[in-house]
């Protein structure tokens, strides 16, 4: 007990949580590979991302995700995160996380286009609308019905700003 005081912080909610200091915390997990081999410690990162995400340490989860590579948890957990983040106004979070998505991924995955435009769409019109547009069209082409109406849905904001940008959206023509 005492080295978990002197290596880490704990805070308390509904659940006891220790957090050790990131030194401490990489050097644990080079001790696992070592001990345990790439193949093991993969699969405790992946357990512990799921664990991590459940009472909403989305941040931690993320970083295991982005880490190992596993897209459709990370599609997820953004999709749980991005409310929550925007309501406490941390839209810069989703764009950071973004960053270090590959291209291919990001063009893949409709859902994870949406975070980043809505995360933008307070901060950078233009580029909320670039990433928005091609979001509308993958949840088109998924025939994913939610999909297809969030980007309209947030027309209000848009709207005021469509007189500095000079052109409606591409969803524009559908919401009547």
């Amino acid at each position: 007990m005492a080295l978990l005081r002197a290596a880490g912080t704990r805070r308390t909610g509904e659940q006891i949580v220790y957090q050790y200091h990131p030194l401490f915390g990489q050097f644990l997990l080079n001790r696992a590979e070592d001990r345990l081999g790439s193949g093991k410690t993969k699969v405790l990162k992946a357990r512990a991302a799921q664990i991590l995400a459940e009472p909403g340490y989305f941040e931690a989860s993320v970083d295991y995700f982005l880490e190992l590579g596993d897209w459709e948890s990370l599609v997820t957990v953004i999709g749980k995160a991005g409310p929550m983040l925007l309501s406490q106004g941390r839209n810069k979070t989703p764009l950071t996380w973004k960053e270090r998505i590959p291209d291919d991924v990001l063009n893949r995955y409709p859902w994870l286009q949406y975070w980043q435009g809505v995360s933008l769409q307070m901060i950078d019109f233009a580029g909320a609308r670039a990433a928005l547009e091609p979001a509308y069209r993958g949840f088109k082409n998924a025939d994913d019905s939610l999909g297809q109406f969030l980007p309209p849905a947030a027309r209000s904001v848009w709207f005021w700003a469509v007189a500095a940008h000079g052109a409606l959206p591409i969803w524009a023509s559908f919401v009547r």
